[in-house]
């Protein structure tokens, strides 16, 4: 008997991972990564942003873009009037066409990044329906959550091995480790959570540490 379980399994990775980017090199939305504390506690630092890009060709030319509005308190991945590096950081004030940004961390970030024109802005941050909150995803949470996939198929496999088999003993074995990498995903949308509620008193001892500097 075929090990239909991590057949599934990795049917549905595949299948996940072309639809994924498949969408993203159809459509005009891409995801940046970012990193630092310039824009905490509206971001997270090291966290995958979803942004929608000013600019954009639909395949074939089916369709003409109408590039996303920009306002005050937009989230925007723009380049720094400063270090001309791209930055994620928040648009402050409106001039025509063009733009102040600015960190939305204080401490960091006390001053204005300066204006930069439209042409400057390569994206703007979505923002989730109804909550109003930038799309982002920890990028820890990634990292932790790859190698418990991978968990997860592996004792799959090994489940329908034996279950093919008849091996009562070492079914009953992967079943009880199913339900354990089970309870690893769990443990794992709990650390998410845990590191999210961390980043406060994370963010108390780098200030510590730059008054003891």
């Amino acid at each position: 008997m075929e090990s239909s379980h991590a057949k599934l399994g990795v049917g549905l990775i595949l299948a996940l991972f072309i639809g994924t980017v498949l969408f993203f090199a159809v459509t005009p939305y891409s995801i940046c990564f970012s990193q630092g504390w310039s824009m905490y506690d509206k971001l997270p630092p090291y966290n995958l942003n979803v942004v929608q890009d000013m600019e954009h060709n639909y395949p074939f030319g089916l369709a003409d873009y109408t590039p996303p509005e920009l306002t005050v308190g937009d989230t925007v991945l723009a380049y720094s009037p400063i270090t001309n590096h791209l930055i994620t950081h928040d648009i402050i004030a409106v001039n025509g066409n063009t733009y102040e940004l600015k960190g939305y961390n204080n401490m960091t970030n006390p001053v204005p990044d300066g204006w930069v024109s439209k042409d400057r802005i390569v994206a703007k941050v979505l923002d989730y329906p109804v909550l109003g909150t930038p799309m982002y995803l920890s990028f820890a949470f990634l990292l932790i959550m790859m190698p418990v996939m991978l968990v997860l198929l592996v004792i799959s496999h090994l489940h329908d091995t034996f279950e093919a088999e008849h091996k009562s003993r070492g079914k009953v074995f992967y079943e009880n480790m199913m339900s354990f990498a089970l309870g690893l995903v769990v443990l794992t949308v709990i650390l998410q959570m845990a590191i999210q509620a961390m980043l406060p008193l994370a963010w108390s001892f780098q200030e510590l540490l730059g008054m003891i500097i």
